[in-house]
């Protein structure tokens, strides 16, 4: 980002390339992206999956454990505002 007499502001780009190689970090370690950082098989499945893709990784490993039912009752916890019923 440039601030007004062109220089860059390092602190902002510091902070957004930290975040782009953790999230990036992350897809590798689910399997998601090779060591070259191509997209594999098992992220072109993550990416078909409307989920995050932590949440997708699961699914994959749940259809393969053969356990979905488990992983669909977390991810609906997870994906809701709050677990509780009420008005208050």
């Amino acid at each position: 980002m440039l601030c007004r007499n062109g220089t860059l502001n390092h602190g902002l780009l510091s902070l957004q390339t930290e975040a782009l190689e953790d999230a990036l970090r992350q897809l590798y370690v689910m399997g998601a992206l090779d060591e070259d950082g191509a997209i594999t098989p098992a992220g072109r499945r993550m990416a078909s999956l409307p989920l995050d893709p932590a949440l997708g990784a699961a699914a994959l490993a749940a259809a393969r454990l053969r356990c979905m039912p488990d992983l669909l009752t977390v991810a609906a916890m997870l994906s809701a505002d709050s677990i509780f019923a009420g008005g208050r």
